[in-house]
Order: structure tokens, then sequence, then C-alpha cells
């Protein structure tokens, strides 16, 4: 019997692959003191590609998400690609992870569209989780849905939120 991975899941695997974590955490360090190494920017430039190769299939958004956080530094094009893959995917935790991403890095982001794939395809905990962990959450909207829910959401909500 052969096994055959999907081209998402070879990508990932050889992202996967391309990732030293020791590495990257002295890479972080060289580049706050701007001590950056050439080759250390072409290794950094080349895993960027790979993680943009990865977004850009159907279908790769909870991959993206699991190998974001190894890359240490915030680096707009990776978390703009990751809120596209999310957003293209409809993939409401996914969305969520990005919208966080984004609200930690200060960038400055119209996040409605993660924000409505979140509330219209999302549970009742990435609600709450969106309340709690991303500024400017569209909370009107999604006490709204909560309180057109049925009574254990709602109670969940006020346990978790009030």
């Amino acid at each position: 019997m052969t096994l055959t991975l999907s081209p998402a899941q070879q990508q990932f695997l050889k992202l996967n692959d391309l990732i030293d974590p020791v590495r990257i955490a002295k890479l972080v360090e060289d580049q706050q003191k701007k001590q950056l190494s050439s080759d250390d920017k072409a290794y950094y430039e080349n895993l960027i590609n790979e993680f943009i190769a990865l977004v850009k299939l159907p279908n790769t958004a909870h991959l993206a998400m699991q190998v974001l956080p190894a890359f240490k530094i915030t680096v707009p094009v990776l978390l703009d690609g990751m809120a596209y893959r999310a957003l293209a995917d409809k993939e409401p935790k996914s969305c969520l992870f990005a919208c966080y991403m984004i609200d930690q890095s200060l960038l400055q982001r119209d996040l409605n569209p993660l924000f409505n794939v979140i509330l219209e395809l999302g549970t009742p905990e990435l609600w709450v989780e969106l309340v709690k962990k991303v500024n400017n959450a569209p909370a009107d909207a999604i006490v709204a849905k909560v309180y057109a829910s049925d009574k254990a959401v709602q109670d969940y909500w006020e346990e978790h939120i009030l």
C-alpha cells in the first residue's frame, strides 16, 4: 500500500521540516540587536515563502495556524496570509486565531470579514474567546446572536462572560 499525501500535506511537512526552533530563537535575538546575517535573512525569507505557498493552497488554514507561532517575529505578510486562508476556507477557529494574532501585532487591518465568519459559522466557545481575546470584537452582534439562540447557548455565554 502506498501512502499519498495531498499537496497541502506535502507543503506543510516541507515547511515543518524547515523550521528550526533553535535557529529561529537566535535569529530573533540577532534581529533585535540588528545583527542579522545575510544567511539568516535568506533562511527566514525562505520560511516566509514556504508559508505563503502553504496558505495559497485550499483548506490549509488549520495547518497554517499550527506553524505560524514558530516564526516568532511578527511579519505582516504572514499574518495577512493566515487571515486570507482562514477567510477563504471559512474556518472560524482559524479566523479567531488570525484576529488574535493581528490584534496582538497592532497592525491596522479590517477584521470585520474574519469576525463575520466567526459569528456565522463559529460556536459559542469561539464567540466567548473572541470577546475575551480580541480588542474591538463585535460584542453587540455576538450578544444578539447569543440571545437569538437556545437557552443552553445563553447559559454558556452568561457563565463565561457575565
